[in-house]
């Protein structure tokens, strides 16, 4: 079937309008299938899947893996899960939050993708599909804009690597189911950023604590076991990409919506830094900052992150809008 157009609001296919992106012409949808309403990820399980503890290690029971579905942010819908918040945070006593029922490829009106996803683990899967669909191909940079750098190399925790997949010493072997199966099955939010640490030519952590610091150093490993790159404010972003694009590279913006938790009292109950109001810019300024970050990027990936943003079905939604509006 051909693919003309994605109606906004809706992840109805309509072909008798005029098309405003042909996502054949990405040769995308050979990754989807349609069952006459949506088109769902061939690398993703039709049917949301419980987690399975044999493989990754930080997950609440009743969290599941959902479908990979094209769709807009008017397709956001969640489920709850009921957890203690992270083991070092449990003090904070049993939460509700509100994970995903469908991650979402979303085709913009700027002609961009972008996958929004609850967990950024699955992020790793999007810059795989990317670099397949040529959306990116020069040397890559990664803007990461996040409450927390998610960059530990990966730990020895797991009890099971991904049934089927290769181990192999090179992963450019690897096909894109089998990227899938790593995001889905072995990589956390603390490590998938530096698993493949050679996908991308450098990597620029942009986190709250940093604005109004004029931050623009370059890191040689300043915490133990994590990725070395580039620590920016989020006013220096913008100048940054303009510089890597002049010198001839493509950038993705890797953005977790926690980065703005700080904002709303209660929305984080974790970790004080986020939450210090004198290091933030003005709630309307830093997200234009962000904004004009994520619309020079190539390819998008955004995370809800359920656990550490509660207000997922008010805020996070909001966020999530109108940032996508502007692409």
């Amino acid at each position: 079937m051909d693919i003309r157009t994605i109606e906004r609001g809706t992840a109805l296919v309509r072909r008798s309008e005029r098309p405003n992106w042909d996502l054949t012409r990405l040769n995308l949808l050979k990754h989807f299938e349609f069952n006459g309403r949506i088109w769902t990820s061939k690398h993703y399980p039709a049917e949301a899947q419980p987690l399975d503890p044999n493989h990754r290690r930080f997950f609440y029971p009743g969290q599941q893996l959902s479908p990979l579905i094209i769709g807009t942010p008017k397709d956001l819908a969640y489920y709850p899960v009921s957890g203690a918040q992270h083991p070092e945070f449990r003090e904070a006593g049993p939460q509700t939050f509100l994970y995903l029922k469908k991650y979402l490829l979303i085709p913009t009106k700027g002609r961009r993708l972008v996958l929004l996803s609850d967990t950024h683990n699955h992020a790793y899967f999007g810059w795989h599909l990317a670099k397949e669909q040529r959306l990116i191909g020069k040397p890559t940079v990664l803007i990461h804009i996040d409450g927390h750098k998610d960059n530990y190399f990966p730990v020895k925790h797991h009890t099971r690597w991904p049934r089927g997949v290769p181990r192999m010493k090179s992963s450019r072997h690897w096909t894109l189911n089998d990227r899938a199966r790593i995001a889905q099955e072995w990589l956390d939010i603390h490590d998938y950023l530096a698993f493949d640490d050679r996908f991308f030519r450098e990597v620029a952590y942009v986190l709250p604590e940093f604005s109004k610091k004029n931050i623009n150093v370059y890191s040689h490993g300043l915490e133990m076991r994590t990725m070395e790159g580039q620590f920016l404010s989020i006013e220096n972003v913008g100048k940054f990409i303009q510089d890597l694009k002049t010198a001839g590279y493509d950038v993705i913006v890797n953005l977790d919506l926690d980065y703005f938790a700080g904002y709303f009292p209660g929305a984080y109950l974790t970790d004080p830094r986020i939450c210090e109001k004198p290091l933030l810019l003005p709630f309307d300024e830093n997200l234009r900052l962000v904004i004009e970050a994520v619309k020079q990027a190539e390819f998008i990936t955004v995370a809800t992150s359920p656990d550490w943003f509660l207000p997922q079905e008010t805020v996070v939604r909001d966020l999530a809008e109108r940032i996508i509006a502007e692409l």
